[in-house]
């Protein structure tokens, strides 16, 4: 379902995210979008035993990388613009730039639906500082606040 932009409305999964973001298989961390307000939104990502990553990250011991869920809220954000803010379709996405603190709590392992809550802190186009905090269940596993920054295709 769409909105009167064409913007699709939550909720939705991977193949309309892939008309939002540039992310594809195996660097796409989201399975789906829950909900979307004006500086927020809730995602999902599974994860899966069959993730090329978790064969390394480690053997015998599967573990999602924290790098990886700081990844998974990042792409977060960049679904967020899309949806809400005035971005010139196929010509600007968000690029992370910085990340400005993370904590990773709990581990992560296949199984697990990671749950994204993200919101955006401060807005000075093109750049964006944005806090989330990341679930499995209801036990916060993980918070990272970061800064992007919207930046042309070249």
């Amino acid at each position: 379902m769409s909105n009167r932009d064409g913007k699709p409305q939550p909720p939705f999964g991977a193949e309309t995210i892939k008309t939002l973001i540039p992310h594809r298989a195996p660097m796409l961390m989201l399975s789906r979008i829950v909900s979307v307000g004006e500086d927020a939104i809730v995602t999902e990502h599974d994860i899966t035993s069959d993730m090329p990553v978790l064969a390394g990250h480690f053997p015998g011991m599967p573990l999602m990388p924290g790098v990886l869920l700081a990844e998974t809220a990042a792409q977060s954000a960049a679904v967020l613009m899309d949806l809400t803010y005035d971005i010139e379709g196929g010509s600007e996405f968000l690029a992370l730039t910085g990340i400005d603190s993370a904590k990773f709590r709990k581990m992560v392992k296949p199984g697990d639906t990671v749950r994204v809550e993200l919101r955006i802190a401060k807005a000075r186009r093109p750049l964006f500082k944005y806090e989330s905090d990341l679930f499995v269940g209801e036990t916060r596993i993980a918070q990272v606040a970061f800064t992007a920054n919207l930046m042309k295709f070249s």
